[in-house]
């Protein structure tokens, strides 16, 4: 029993030291939360997997997925053509199952 407890607590070590919650600057090519970015939407996730869903977006050669649109968006994301280029505010969601969830505060297409 012992051994049980010490490799689930090694496990939850484990997991929860590989979180990242770091978010770079712009200023060296990655993306920064919060801000407006230009963007791609490349279409819908249609993976099977627990974390799978959600629409595919590159930011700054970088891909994220968000699972909704702002809600004062005129897109209608079922008829468009992809990729999709856009003009997009967003932030980086800590989520656990996705680890590049993003939520779109607004959006335009470019």
């Amino acid at each position: 029993m012992k051994t049980l407890f010490k490799i689930i607590i090694a496990v939850v070590i484990i997991q929860f030291s590989s979180c990242n919650k770091e978010i770079s600057n712009q200023s060296n090519g990655t993306v920064t939360a919060g801000h407006q970015s230009e963007g791609s939407i490349n279409g819908l996730n249609q993976g099977a997997c627990m974390c799978c869903g959600g629409w595919m977006i590159n930011i700054n050669n970088k891909q994220y997925e968000f699972l909704s649109l702002p809600a004062n968006s005129t897109i209608n994301l079922n008829n468009e053509t992809f990729p999709l280029k856009v003009v997009v505010d967003w932030k980086l969601v800590p989520a656990g199952c996705y680890p590049n969830l993003i939520t779109l505060e607004s959006i335009k297409k470019e």
